[in-house]
């Protein structure tokens, strides 16, 4: 088992009592997104992030017929920072197309699900929290309960693992620097130009794909955007030429990846089955 599905499987165990799950995953027909008809349902996560909405996602991934579904849709005014970032982790993991546009909203916890994912698709609106982050903390009844060793390890991750991992999903410094050292309140609503900087694909998926397909990497930004204006006839041909190529790729790659996880997720259950099994007992 790969160190990558080893650790998924690992989330996807992990045992929580229902009720304090809060993510909901349902199938939703979203209206028509910028000017492209919805020709599939989408799925939505909503809800606020809580502790062990990871596994719950992960389960659903290893099952549901994602290449069914026309992307992920986020609505979420956030949770558990931690939580969030391991939903990104699966978001990019299985190739899979998030989108936030209005009437949906996506802060803290859920921007860090939105950047996570291996393809985004988001416009700033006017509207607060479209699209929002800020500095995370930990609630006061929480830190009560908190020793001063486990305080200090959520500083390191805070100072050190947070700006890493979200620079090298494309995170600009300036945004990076709201979430790690900025104001907990209020949220700071992202416009056009901060989505746009960030950009529709994570560097992460555009090194998988570029050593799978060819054509640029401007024909391949054409395959989440419109088409811009007076394109020549040769780079529409690359362009959908590459985007085939990367729905094949994507489609196959996603298929094998959720195939690995249901393997494995159906040797542990089977595993636990039998620890749990009560012995018969010798006549």
């Amino acid at each position: 088992m790969s160190a990558c599905i080893a650790r998924i499987v690992g989330v996807a165990l992990i045992a929580v009592a229902d009720a304090a799950v809060a993510l909901d995953i349902e199938t939703r027909w979203v209206p028509e997104l910028d000017g492209e008809a919805a020709t599939r349902p989408r799925l939505v996560l909503s809800g606020r992030v809580q502790s062990g909405d990871a596994a719950k996602v992960a389960r659903a991934f290893a099952i549901l017929p994602l290449d069914q579904f026309d992307g992920v849709v986020l609505h979420s005014p956030g949770g558990v920072f931690t939580e969030g970032r391991r939903i990104g982790e699966l978001l990019e993991h299985f190739l899979v197309r998030v989108i936030v546009r209005e009437p949906f909203a996506c802060a803290s916890a859920c921007f860090v699900m939105y950047v996570g994912a291996a393809m985004r698709h988001a416009h700033g609106f006017p509207q607060p929290n479209t699209l929002a982050v800020h500095r995370g903390f930990v609630p006061p009844d929480r830190a009560a309960d908190m020793s001063i060793e486990a305080i200090e390890r959520m500083l390191a991750f805070e100072q050190n693992v947070i700006p890493r991992w979200l620079e090298e999903h494309g995170v600009p410094g300036d945004i990076i620097a709201i979430i790690v050292a900025g104001m907990v309140a209020p949220l700071v609503a992202l416009d056009q130009e901060d989505i746009d900087r960030i950009g529709p694909r994570s560097p992460r998926y555009d090194t998988w794909i570029e050593t799978r397909c060819t054509g640029s990497g401007k024909h391949a930004s054409w395959t989440v955007r419109e088409l811009p204006p007076q394109v020549a006839p040769e780079e529409l041909a690359q362009a959908q030429e590459r985007r085939q190529c990367e729905a094949t790729r994507v489609d196959a790659e996603r298929r094998y990846r959720q195939f690995a996880l249901q393997t494995s997720l159906d040797a542990a259950d089977r595993r636990d089955a039998m620890r749990t099994a009560p012995r018969n007992s010798s006549k």
